[in-house]
């Protein structure tokens, strides 16, 4: 009997085949203006969609 170990914390796990990574792994980025999607690099699948990143406030001269 083999023993695995459990997979990090920050592990995505596709919901269409047995493909795993960490989240900043080997998933496809796919920037979109709803996001960015994160796509299983074996069989496409979308595994998340992250929101835009909000844009940083102006800073201000003093």
């Amino acid at each position: 009997m083999s023993v695995t170990s459990p997979p990090v914390k920050a592990t995505l796990f596709c919901p269409e085949c047995p493909h795993r990574s960490h989240v900043d792994g080997d998933w496809v980025r796919v920037e979109q203006t709803d996001g960015t999607r994160l796509v299983c690099p074996d069989c496409w699948a979308t595994v998340a969609v992250r929101p835009p990143a909000e844009p940083s406030p102006p800073t201000v001269g003093r």
